[in-house]
């Protein structure tokens, strides 16, 4: 990703600034400079909100971040645009704001706004996202990055990396674990050491449970001394083992007894039911005989009824001819109904027919009338479309008229216009005649600002030489103190240092003394006598090599205070010169600048001058704004010509048009008068000449159609009349048939009576009387049936009974009862018995599956147990999961910044991880060390000087970025900004970073610096340079070369 313009609109301290970043890549590193709170990391926090719709920080969220100086009508708008694989996209973002409602008044919130558009190589558009998720997405797809990493990797905080490079490793894992996001394994291995605990708990819980188990167990009475609780639970299971094997001998004897008392009490059973059956048979003869006795008492009423049945059946044949001859009879009356209605029908029919054929001769009468309606509504025809014509030429007239006086109007504004604009031009150029004499007054006032710019750089220049004096005459002071400890530590040195080579000295003679012999030479002055040997404390080997070994430390940290003591001779020497030289030189500048402001006090030089520039400033903008102004009239004066042109055609072509209005106006008058001419007077209007119309179709319609009504009618009745008729005779006709054939069934019923000599009361009688047959017969039937069952059920009880006496039942139950309350009370004992061996047998069961669950728990719980001591770092290797992981990044962002480290240093450093045995009560792992190949072995981080530490932190935080981008696969990032740690660098290790920073960037790079240091300004041509004005306003500047 390759940033090419951002554009600040009412965005922190920027009203609208646009930078142009595609100017810096020429050198590839710039500075962006400001005095504090001027808004310099502002503009990063303008990108990253931008991308991500948030801040770089977290302090404040993005519709925070617009100006305070905005006002109701201003947007807040940031505008970023990039270069990505030849594609360039361009990002709008507006936050969540308050407006000015465009109707009515008040206020309305604004939700925040994201447009972003991409364009191909060669500019077009290639697509578009509006909506803030698709922003959102797309964003995150191309940098596959977030909004914090993004933060980290483009804005490095150079302070930050020196003291993470310099933390222990706790102080490392905390920032690492917010770069990489690994608090995922540090919640693993949290969760692993809570479910430690928790198992843990449970597993007491489980054996207390256990306790409680064996306290539920049902001990016999002779088992209830031997199980203590001194017993293991191994013991207390064999014990109940024992108990088991006697309670089941126990109970088998009780099944035996059981069984044998069973038989018995069923045996019992079996004759007291057999007897129970004898006694009943008994007891069901005696109630059979007796209801057999009640029964045939009824059965004289039975005979009686058998004798009605037989009637029924002699008087079925003279039933039909019975209901024949009142279905005949019933025939009749209708008939004689219905020829009576047809009569009548007859007789109305005939008066419709009559009357109608009034009316139809009354209508035939008034046809001559209908002819002349005809006639009449053809000549009202051929009238209207001439009153439509007369009705369109008046709304002609009408349109025209609108038209004339529109016309007229338009002719009017249009000659207004014109000498408006004449009168405006006239103005207009009396005012621009001005313009010379505000250009020589611009040149005049450029010309004072500039020299008294020059002026107050060289007051800027003077104080802030005045303040590096008084900075350096500190420092010299500093030196000089430090020379004179120095000087202390040495003699120090030199005194010890005598003092342990004396002890040395005699320590080896004591050494040679021992191995001197008589006629040997000494290794020292080589005598072979030797009369008076030194006698001297002899030191043992190890006191020896301390002894060296402290020596060779003391010879090593002279060497050094004397190297430092030189360096900082020449410090305090190089300081003397500088300053006896910027004494001079601020001599000469006093000079000059109290020459030039009149030989006012030095201390009101700055105040004054930058007065004297503002008050310039004012002049020259305010005559800019007339001048701006002025040439605004001058393009208003060709505006005002080009649109006097137009105006005077526009009034040509509507004078015009309004000529040929009136001429048409005039030929629709004309036809209209003739028009009126053949209408006459005999209507007034189109609706007079329509409404009669209507009324004449109308009348014509009604007679029409009452013709046709009636002439259906006449023939409708005479076609009814004919039908009545035909029927009337077919009613007659049928009343005579069925006359006949009620004289005929009348002579059968007489002769069915002789027959059976029954007279007409004895018939209606019998038919009366047969509506209860089927009650008869049901009841004939049913006392037959009862008679039969009664004698067959009597015949069974006398062959049970044969030979037999009814049995005493009441002393046989209550034998059986006896034997059943023994029976019961023995199978209730093996119950309770066999309750108890149960739930002794459950309880068991759930200790041994308690027991084993407990064994399983166990071994789980010590597994669970080494899995969370490894991950947690509680093992004999102190390294939780989280630091291995952190372990692994950290070696490949070690890798990656010693390429970088090595290019810098000239192959003299490389970072390495530690690699030292773990404490056993402190967790490291994320130390890092420096490998020196001059000396050939490693150095703590501590130990590099200022330049070298800012370096080696560079080139780590660099590494990290890419790292960060390498993990997240996103897109590569083509610009960094590197945001303080400058400030505490001295002028060597100052030197040492600017080198590094210039061999780091390149084409492919840009390397943003953000610092209010001097030094870099001097030092690096391309700037951005961020000031404020009185109306804290900010404003970007950039500087591509030094001036």
């Amino acid at each position: 990703m390759k940033p090419l313009t951002l554009t600040l609109e009412h965005f922190g301290p920027y009203e609208n600034e646009t930078i142009d970043f595609s100017s810096f890549y020429a050198q590839s590193l710039f500075l962006i400079s400001g005095k504090t709170g001027s808004g310099k990391t502002t503009l990063f926090d303008a990108m990253s909100y931008a991308l991500y719709g948030s801040t770089s920080g977290e302090s404040r969220e993005a519709k925070e971040m617009r100006s305070n100086f905005s006002t109701i009508d201003d947007t807040t708008r940031v505008t970023f645009a990039f270069e990505h694989d030849k594609k360039t996209y361009h990002i709008v973002r507006e936050p969540e704001q308050l407006r000015r409602r465009l109707r009515g008044d008040g206020e309305k919130l604004e939700k925040a706004k994201s447009v972003l558009t991409i364009y191909n190589e060669e500019g077009k558009e290639e697509a578009q996202y509006t909506k803030q998720m698709d922003v959102n997405m797309r964003i995150q797809d191309l940098l596959q990055l977030s909004a914090k990493q993004f933060s980290q990797i483009v804005m490095l905080p150079q302070g930050d990396f020196q003291r993470f490079l310099q933390s222990d490793s706790d102080n490392k894992e905390a920032v690492l674990r917010q770069l990489f996001d690994t608090s995922m394994y540090q919640d693993i291995a949290r969760s692993l050491k809570d479910k430690k605990k928790e198992q843990s708990n449970q597993l007491k819980k489980e054996q207390q449970k256990l306790s409680t188990l064996f306290e539920q167990i049902n001990w016999d009475e002779a088992y209830i001394e031997k199980s203590t609780d001194e017993l293991t639970i191994d013991e207390k299971l064999d014990l109940y083992e024992e108990q088991k094997e006697s309670k089941e001998r126990h109970i088998a004897r009780l099944d035996e007894t059981v069984n044998t008392t069973k038989k018995q009490r069923d045996n019992q059973l079996s004759v007291l039911e057999k007897a129970r059956a004898l006694a009943q048979c008994f007891e069901e003869k005696e109630e059979t005989t007796k209801k057999l006795e009640v029964k045939l008492l009824e059965e004289e009423n039975i005979h009686l009824l058998k004798e009605k049945m037989n009637d029924f059946i002699q008087v079925e044949p003279l039933e039909k001819i019975v209901d024949e001859i009142l279905k005949v009879q019933q025939t009749i009356q209708k008939l004689n109904e219905e020829q009576e209605q047809v009569s009548h029908l007859l007789e109305k029919v005939t008066q419709q027919l009559v009357e109608l054929t009034a009316r139809k001769q009354a209508l035939e009468k008034q046809q001559p009338v209908m002819k002349e309606y005809e006639k009449r509504l053809v000549k009202l025809e051929e009238l209207v479309p001439l009153f439509e014509e007369e009705k369109n030429i008046k709304v002609t007239l009408t349109t025209l008229q609108k038209t004339e006086e529109t016309q007229s109007n338009q002719k009017e504004i249009l000659e207004q216009s014109l000498n408006a604009k004449q009168f405006q031009y006239t103005q207009l150029q009396e005012s621009i005649a001005t313009i010379p004499t505000r250009y020589k007054e611009q040149a005049e006032l450029k010309e004072r600002l500039s020299r008294e710019e020059k002026l107050l750089s060289k007051v800027e220049a003077y104080q802030l030489l005045e303040q590096q004096n008084a900075t350096l005459s500190s420092e010299l002071i500093v030196l000089n103190h430090t020379q004179k400890q120095l000087d202390e530590e040495l003699a120090q040195i030199k005194l010890t240092l005598s003092d342990k080579k004396d002890q040395w000295a005699r320590g080896q003679i004591a050494r040679l003394s021992l191995d001197l012999k008589e006629g040997m030479p000494c290794p020292v002055c080589g005598s072979i006598e030797h009369p008076t040997p030194a006698h001297v404390t002899q030191l043992s080997k190890e006191e020896f090599n301390d002894l060296e070994e402290l020596i060779a430390h003391l010879e090593q940290r002279q060497e050094e205070a004397v190297q430092q003591l030189s360096n900082i001779n020449a410090q305090i020497t190089s300081s003397q010169e500088k300053l006896s030289n910027d004494e001079k030189e601020l001599n000469e500048m006093r000079k000059t600048i109290s020459a030039e402001l009149m030989d006012k006090e030095s201390s009101s030089w700055l105040d004054d001058i930058t007065q004297q520039v503002g008050k310039t400033t004012e002049q020259l903008d305010r005559l800019k704004e007339q001048l701006v102004n002025l040439e605004q009239q001058e393009q208003e004066i060709m505006t005002i010509k080009e649109s006097s042109k137009e105006i005077e055609q526009q009034l040509a072509t509507v004078t015009k048009e309004w000529q040929q209005t009136q001429e048409e106006k005039r030929l629709q008058q004309h036809s209209y008068e003739q028009l009126k001419k053949r209408l006459g007077e005999e209507f007034s209007s189109l609706d007079a000449v329509i409404n009669e119309q209507k009324e004449l179709q109308h009348q014509l319609e009604n007679w029409n159609q009452s013709s046709r009504q009636c002439e259906k009618a006449v023939s409708d009745a005479t076609n009814e009349r004919t039908k009545t008729q035909t029927r009337l005779e077919e009613i007659e006709k049928n009343n005579q048939i069925q006359e006949k054939e009620l004289g005929t069934l009348k002579s059968r019923k007489i002769e069915y009576l002789s027959n059976y000599q029954w007279d007409e009361d004895k018939l209606q009688a019998i038919l009366t009387d047969k509506t209860h047959k089927a009650s008869y017969e049901k009841t004939i039937n049913q006392y037959e049936k009862e008679v039969f069952s009664l004698r067959e059920s009597l015949v069974t009880l006398e062959e049970k009974t044969k030979g037999t006496e009814k049995p005493n039942v009441l002393d046989m139950e209550e034998s059986y009862q006896e034997i059943s309350q023994i029976y019961d009370e023995l199978v209730d004992k093996k119950r309770q018995e066999e309750i108890q061996l149960e739930n002794n047998n459950k309880t068991i069961a759930t200790i041994q599956r308690l027991m084993k669950n407990i064994k399983e728990e166990m071994q789980s719980l010590h597994e669970l147990s080494v899995l969370s001591d490894v991950l947690n770092g509680d093992s004999d290797h102190k390294l939780s999961i989280e630091r291995y992981v952190l372990q692994s990044y950290l070696r490949k962002i070690l890798n990656v910044a010693n390429h970088t480290l090595k290019r810098l240093t000239r192959g003299r450093y490389t970072f390495a991880l530690r690699d030292a045995k773990q404490s056993s009560k402190k967790k490291t792992g994320l130390e890092i060390d420096i490998f020196d190949d001059n000396v050939g072995r490693l150095r703590g981080v501590n130990t590099l000087s200022g330049g070298e530490s800012f370096i080696a932190s560079l080139t780590l935080a660099l590494a990290l970025a890419e790292v960060i981008q390498s993990e997240s696969g996103g897109v590569k990032i083509d610009a960094m900004f590197i945001d303080e740690g400058f400030g505490s660098l001295d002028e060597e290790a100052l030197e040492t970073a600017i080198r590094a920073l210039e061999t780091m960037g390149g084409s492919d790079r840009l390397i943003g610096i953000i610092s209010h240091v001097n030094e870099l300004k001097e030092r690096i041509p391309q700037q951005l340079k961020i000031s404020v004005s009185k109306d804290n306003r900010s404003h970007a500047t950039p500087q591509l070369e030094f001036t």
